[in-house]
């Protein structure tokens, strides 16, 4: 059987497996069962591609094909997409400022019983820019809850095809022998397609403004790297930990040193673009209310010791976690920044983005695995020169923990 043949083959296993998976997920077993199954499946064709010369038509129609299959199914795992009809509809419908007003003060409307019952006293904790987009949809979707779905569904499609062809045009520039492989990490994988375009998670809109500041770092416009890493932290505030690598990317690649008239003009656009996304919703400090109130929220940790504590000694020694990891953290971050004279900045980035990883998933102390969305194309990108082969299994680590979950 040709490598192409066999491409398909997997192709169509690979739906099976997804329809599988949607319709058995309820049940922790056959959820874990299908979810390896699919892992494997994709760890095969991977190998598949990586032998010989295969048709990108291949690649991109099949990748259209498990976009499409979880389209129409109802998300698994998450419940977000309702809080998002929610927030869109309290700006939208109510031309209310969702920043200081909670779900509570709308209890009648259709989607408040649909959202997780923590959430109903939390105030917006995305960023403007997210909600720009969000109000449209609300409107437009009205009280139907399935079109309202697709729609918040179709937004982070068209992001996740976004970040395919940035990731194509950027591996052009830095890995074109590893460009197709790349590419086929993203428009195929499983867990990005799950919780892309099944569960809708606004993470693949930080990951595309992400993907653009890499491409304009990589492209030397740097002009216009700090001002698309801004847009991702006004979909989500967590982006701005990226902040030192993009600066330390910026320094090291720069031949003479950047002179305080750019720093001036790139940090001016950075400004226009919050006080633009700001200007309606602007409340001063309450503004970030419920980002404070949701750091201070408490889950079940995935970090087993911890879990461990937490039945113990019940939900106060989480606060002596979280702060412990927060520490430890901050301060292996600060010291690849202040050691990156000693480190290649490519290896230096990697050291950062794994520390990142590591604290998301462990650190954190109320933990999603949608949350490390953003981090899969970054890991594709550094590794593509370090090690190919670490790449795939760390882009499939989301998708496993729905296992332990």
């Amino acid at each position: 059987m040709s490598i192409g043949k066999k491409i398909i083959l997997a192709g169509v296993t690979t739906e099976i497996l997804f329809l599988l998976l949607l319709g058995f997920y309820g049940n922790l077993f056959w959820r874990a069962v299908f979810i390896l199954a699919i892992c494997s499946v994709f760890l095969g064709a991977l190998a598949l591609f990586k032998k010989g010369e295969v048709s990108e038509r291949a690649l991109f129609v099949f990748g259209f094909i498990f976009v499409l299959t979880c389209l129409f199914f109802p998300p698994r795992g998450s419940a977000d997409i309702n809080n998002y009809a929610m927030m869109g509809r309290i700006a939208g419908v109510y031309q209310a400022n969702p920043y200081v007003t909670t779900p509570d003060n709308f209890s009648a409307d259709v989607f408040y019983e649909r959202i997780g019952e923590v959430w109903r006293t939390l105030p917006l904790t995305y960023g403007p820019f997210w909600l720009f987009t969000a109000v449209p949809i609300s409107v437009v979707a009205g009280t139907n809850f399935f079109a309202s779905a697709v729609l918040f569904k179709l937004l982070a499609i068209a992001f996740g095809a976004g970040c395919v062809f940035l990731l194509s045009l950027i591996l052009d520039i830095t890995a074109p022998g590893f460009k197709k492989v790349g590419v086929f990490l993203l428009a195929w994988n499983p867990w990005l397609i799950f919780e892309v375009a099944n569960n809708g998670h606004n993470d693949i809109m930080v990951a595309f403004f992400i993907l653009l500041a890499v491409y304009f770092t990589v492209k030397n416009k740097k002009m216009w790297v700090l001002p698309a890493l801004v847009l991702a932290v006004l979909v989500k505030y967590v982006a701005v930990i990226l902040l030192p690598i993009f600066v330390l990317w910026m320094i090291t690649s720069e031949k003479n040193k950047l002179r305080p008239v750019f720093w001036l003009k790139t940090t001016g656009v950075c400004l226009l673009f919050f006080i633009v996304c700001y200007f309606l919703f602007w409340q001063g400090l309450e503004t970030f209310r419920g980002l404070v109130v949701q750091g201070k929220l408490f889950g079940q940790p995935f970090f087993y010791p911890a879990k461990v504590l937490y039945n113990v000694l019940g939900e106060d020694i989480l606060l002596v976690v979280r702060n412990i990891s927060y520490g430890v953290f901050f301060i292996f971050y600060a010291l690849i920044i202040l050691m990156r004279r000693r480190l290649d900045t490519e290896l230096a980035v990697v050291k950062m983005l794994l520390v990142i990883a590591v604290f998301l998933v462990f650190g954190l102390s109320y933990f999603q695995p949608w949350y490390l969305i953003w981090l899969a194309p970054l890991f594709i990108i550094v590794f593509s020169k370090q090690s190919s082969k670490l790449a795939p299994w760390l882009t499939l680590a989301g998708f496993l923990f729905y296992i332990f979950y």
